[in-house]
């Protein structure tokens, strides 16, 4: 049972976070209409999250072991909740920009290696195996949170959607996910 744990917390981890953030092609066609952009503009958009992710991801893992998996993936859900209730409020592509990018691209980050770390510490034997079912987590998330962001933005308005998806994934994760890291 607990190696289990030690497994779904991870996994959910890291759908919800790389759900949230691919949660984003849901969102395009609102954004792109709010700001009358073109598609290049709101496609970087979510070209220089992923960049910041995967930057910041590669800075987690020697943070993780200096302060600790729980503040870093702590400090992750924090930035990621706070960039979508952050972009639920901008009034310019610009500063969706610099909210989106640095707040949702910066809680991936944090998010994503610690998560990984956590799989490595509980095994030894099957390490590989656990490593590639917590990664699993990723491909589940970036497959329903767009669908949930999807049905969100048919009852409400694209802002009122990310507020939702501020509040779920502040609640999920803290109460859910990251306690036992």
């Amino acid at each position: 049972v607990r190696t289990n744990a030690a497994l779904a917390r991870p996994f959910g981890l890291l759908a919800l976070a790389f759900g949230a953030a691919y949660s984003f092609g849901a969102f395009f066609k609102s954004i792109q209409t709010q700001f009358d952009a073109g598609r290049f503009s709101v496609g970087s958009l979510f070209a220089v999250t992923a960049l910041l992710y995967y930057c910041v991801g590669a800075v987690a893992g020697p943070l993780a072991d200096r302060i600790g998996l729980r503040r870093v993936t702590g400090a992750g859900v924090l930035l990621l909740a706070t960039g979508f209730a952050l972009a639920s409020q901008t009034r310019s592509l610009a500063q969706r920009f610099v909210v989106f990018g640095l707040f949702v691209g910066g809680g991936v980050g944090l998010i994503f290696v610690p998560a990984l770390v956590a799989v490595q510490r509980w095994f030894i034997r099957l390490r590989s195996r656990a490593s590639g079912l917590a990664s699993a987590g990723t491909g589940v998330g970036t497959f329903t949170a767009p669908l949930f962001a999807g049905w969100l933005l048919e009852q409400q308005s694209w802002q009122i959607a990310m507020q939702w998806f501020a509040l779920a994934i502040a609640v999920s994760l803290l109460a859910g996910a990251l306690p036992a890291l």
